[in-house]
């Protein structure tokens, strides 16, 4: 018996192993998300929500102490049914009174015209691994609407869900205006008919999390996903906000007025009207969704000298008009795989607003919110991408195109010399445009000197331990009319490592995010693809002089290429005293399969190998 009992635990405690591997990267176990959308004759809408979630270690705690759940106090009101922690020991301990709170959400902190944007805080006491939280609340909307919501569910999380609900319930008399599509599921609703109201219930349980992997495409491409809209057509989706956006961009005589100040030289009047928006327009993070109702009118926007996208795409199309420029604003989808014309009409479908302009039988897309974006240069988070313009006298669906190679360049020159003792001196001179412009401008943007002298060490740091910054300089990040340029010089002492009589220098490698190429091959496997970002190159010449008695024994000479995404070569010559070394990487497709993921990172492996990144003399 004794036996059978010590097999038993040691069964038991493997069971435990594996379980513990499986959830080694977990904090926290959804025991159950359940919400319910309730529609009523009038259209008002209530959201009941539950969610019960089990906290698995001491990361679970600091994750889920605070639980923040955004609404619209303009529109909704917020009700707390329940609200309290379970301890391991069963006990049940509710928030402290100061635990409960309602606070602006953090990006319309300093722009009180969106106070209405908030958050309910609940801060849940006693938790410890076991402990269990259970939140119960209840969204309402003050007010009817014209149509019944439509809704976007993402079944999959960054944790893993034991069970998830969703359920809709509305007037028996809407369902022939209902329609529901379900995505990578099989899932069907079961539907109930009660008293003339008809629900539909979806659910799934034991849902894996979302893996944790860099540069991995968003939740929605890699989740199932449930849709549904009462809308007929995209015509009725965006009717009405054509109207709104548009009577919120009128010209007006404060609009006629700025933009005679904004514009001193007429050939560049767009350029300048653009950048104006991007440089004195401060940002207000709302998410698009959150802020589609009503469109700020242009003058207000110019006169608190804030807003959302959806603010400062108005006031750029007003401007635009005062100066006889033609634009209109673009709706881009949420995700880069969605087909907008084969999808149910729904405003969720759309995560942002740029502004196009036609010129020259071409059209420029500007992202207004991208303070540190050159005219031109649309980010790449925004491009390759379906969309639709709303013109005032049509809708039009369209393609964002992704960009070509040629507009995002990085080219890097570092020249240097070596003295009798081995010591490098030298300096780098980075140039970037289009993705690499941006990339180094958001590096610089809110740096003071100090934090600049620091960036710029940790730089030079990294190519040699004892390294010296003697100085450096850049292009102002807020001047947007030419590509960024920084120049950084250095010294290393004892860089020439002395073996006999053979010497060796190790290439300096560029370290900065704008200069070199990242490392998307790190990770042992991966679950999903990789998203590259745009079709780019990178460029770096490393010219040195030597002392005349070095004679070079090897330098690196290599060529790869991966498939049809991704190639590169290095080459390297001596000649009297000068050698060169020059590596060109370039990338001309924006995503890695997961399926081809150990023959790319093989394929890294050979541009990071050292061999490419050693000179031999003697």
């Amino acid at each position: 018996m004794k036996k059978i009992l010590t097999i038993f635990s040691f069964v038991l405690l493997i069971i435990n192993f594996l379980f513990a591997l499986d959830v080694e990267d977990d904090c926290a176990v959804i025991l159950l998300d359940s919400t319910r959308t309730t529609i009523t004759d009038d259209n008002k809408t209530v959201q009941d929500h539950y969610e019960k979630i089990k906290i698995l270690n001491t990361r679970g705690r600091e994750v889920f102490g605070d639980i923040k759940r955004r609404f619209n106090s303009e529109k909704q009101t917020f009700q707390i049914i329940k609200a309290h922690t379970i301890t391991p020991r069963g006990e049940i301990v509710k928030p402290v009174q100061s635990g409960i709170s309602v606070v602006s959400a953090p990006e319309v902190g300093y722009a009180t015209q969106y106070t209405n944007m908030q958050m309910q805080v609940v801060s849940f006491p006693a938790l410890e691994p076991g402990a269990i939280i259970e939140y119960k609340y209840k969204i309402s909307y003050k007010e009817s609407a014209e149509k019944p919501p439509s809704g976007k569910i993402v079944w999959k999380e960054k944790y893993p869900v034991k069970r998830k609900i969703y359920e809709i319930a509305f007037p028996e008399s809407k369902n022939d205006e209902f329609r529901f599509v379900m995505k990578k599921t099989d899932i069907k609703p079961k539907t109930t008919i009660n008293k003339g109201t008809i629900a539909y219930h979806w659910e799934m349980r034991d849902i894996k999390r979302i893996k944790n992997e860099a540069d991995r495409p968003s939740n929605s491409e890699i989740s199932s996903l449930l849709y549904y809209s009462f809308n007929n057509s995209w015509e009725d989706v965006l009717k009405g906000y054509k109207e709104k956006f548009y009577q919120a961009a009128k010209i007006t005589e404060p609009i006629r007025e700025r933009v005679e100040l904004i514009v001193t030289e007429e050939e560049n009047k767009v350029e300048q009207i653009v950048n104006y928006i991007k440089q004195n327009i401060r940002n207000v993070e709302l998410y698009f969704y959150n802020d589609i109702s009503a469109p700020n009118p242009a003058e207000e926007v110019l006169l608190n000298k804030y807003g959302t996208p959806q603010d400062k795409a108005v006031l750029l199309v007003a401007l635009l008009k005062a100066v006889d420029i033609k634009s209109y604003p673009v709706l881009t989808a949420s995700t880069d795989i969605v087909n907008i014309q084969t999808e149910l009409p729904m405003m969720n479908t759309f995560s942002y607003i740029l502004v196009a302009i036609p010129f020259e039988g071409s059209v420029v897309y500007v992202s207004p919110s991208d303070q540190f974006c050159q005219y031109g240069w649309l980010p790449y988070k925004f491009q390759d991408r379906e969309a639709v313009a709303v013109q005032e006298d049509k809708i039009e669906f369209l393609h964002i195109p992704i960009s070509d190679l040629e507009k995002s360049k990085s080219h890097t020159t570092l020249k240097a010399t070596v003295d009798a003792n081995g010591k490098l001196s030298g300096e780098f001179r980075i140039e970037g445009s289009g993705y690499y412009d941006q990339k180094i401008r958001e590096a610089l943007k809110f740096k003071n000197r100090h934090l600049q002298e620091i960036y710029f060490n940790d730089f030079v740091n990294s190519l040699r331990s004892g390294a010296e910054l003697t100085n450096f300089s850049f292009t102002n990040p807020e001047f947007l009319q030419q590509n960024m340029f920084i120049t950084v010089e250095f010294a290393i002492p004892n860089y020439v490592t002395v073996q006999g009589e053979r010497k060796k220098i190790a290439v300096p490698k560029p370290t900065m995010p704008s200069a070199n190429i990242h490392n998307y091959s790190s990770a042992g496997s991966r679950e999903y693809g990789i998203k590259l970002g745009p079709p780019r190159s990178i460029s770096y010449l490393f010219q040195i002089e030597l002392p005349a008695e070095f004679k070079a024994t090897y330098l690196p000479n290599t060529k790869l290429n991966f498939e049809k995404i991704s190639n590169f070569h290095i080459d390297s010559n001596h000649n009297a005293g000068n050698l060169e070394f020059l590596m060109n990487y370039k990338y001309h497709n924006s995503f890695v399969p997961a399926e081809k993921y150990e023959k790319f990172k093989k394929y890294q492996k050979g541009y990071f190998n050292q061999n490419n990144w050693l000179l031999l003399f003697k």
